[in-house]
């Protein structure tokens, strides 16, 4: 298939040195997003002038510690949420994504990001995650947007004082964090949020917790899982935390199911204004929230 877009792709290769960064993310809109993505994962030697400017992906190993899966498996999941979130963003946002502000929150080794750089110019994609390697391994593998160390409690961003973000995602994310955690950071992303920006997470249903029945650890029965689909129904909430240490007198990461009706009752001033699922990551619920109006 790339042959199809060869002439676009030399062209591109051939000028890309050239550009000013904005310009690039306007040439990449005449890429699809698969070609796109394919591009960072088997790195054809036909364009390496293209290739200098594509931030190359991690090891196979750090993809697949931080993610469960790589290269061509993980891109795949990777590019359709991202095309779920930009098709919603444009059908909910008052702007073109080009000229939004964007965070991704939690950004790990930057797998999100890489795809963004198509729709978004650099400078307006930012990066935050607590755990100081991920922010590493994205510099180290020149990932470009700008990027920051956050707080694992974030009650503030480290992103410049006065920006307002006008899409905010959290990819799996809220799939981790103890109810403490989750409303700080609900809270927080809030605050960084313009008065008609979206927020997108993901969170998992119910049935996720069906899942410890496929390990091999004996303590996973299926009373155990039993007693989490029941606190789930009954508090639309459950969190089975990690062997982590403690912050601020808790275990704060772990796994988590969460309910659409806790986030009505619990994420203040957010309204839910979309919800998106795919079956190349049916655990994972795509929620869309906006400030309430």
């Amino acid at each position: 298939m790339l042959e199809t877009f060869d002439a676009v792709l030399s062209a591109l290769d051939a000028k890309i040195g050239d550009l000013d960064p904005s310009r690039v993310q306007l040439e990449f809109e005449r890429i699809p997003l698969d070609i796109f993505g394919r591009l960072h994962v088997d790195r054809p030697a036909a364009y390496p002038n293209l290739l200098n400017w594509l931030s190359p992906l991690p090891s196979p190993d750090i993809q697949t510690s931080w993610t469960g899966c790589a290269d061509h498996q993980l891109m795949t999941q990777s590019m359709a949420f991202v095309k779920t979130l930009v098709g919603t963003y444009h059908a909910l946002a008052c702007k073109p994504l080009s000229q939004a502000h964007v965070l991704d929150f939690g950004c790990g080794w930057g797998r999100l990001i890489r795809l963004l750089n198509k729709y978004v110019p650099e400078d307006r994609i930012y990066g935050v995650d607590p755990w100081s390697r991920s922010i590493e391994i994205c510099r180290e593998t020149r990932v470009r947007a700008n990027l920051f160390v956050s707080d694992y409690i974030p009650r503030s961003l480290p992103t410049p004082r006065d920006l307002k973000f006008d899409l905010i995602v959290a990819f799996s994310v809220f799939t981790h964090l103890s109810e403490k955690v989750t409303r700080i950071c609900v809270q927080t992303l809030s605050d960084h949020l313009t008065d008609t920006g979206i927020i997108a997470l993901t969170i998992r249903p119910v049935e996720y917790w069906d899942c410890l029945l496929d390990g091999d650890d004996p303590a996973f029965d299926p009373e155990f899982v039993a007693g989490l689909k029941a606190r789930h129904r009954r508090e639309g909430f459950a969190f089975l935390p990690h062997d982590r240490a403690k912050i601020e007198g808790e275990v704060t990461y772990g796994d988590t199911s969460m309910s659409l009706d806790f986030i009505r009752s619990h994420f203040s001033g957010l309204d839910i204004v979309a919800l998106e699922f795919s079956e190349v990551d049916p655990l994972q619920l795509i929620v869309f929230l906006r400030k309430a109006r």
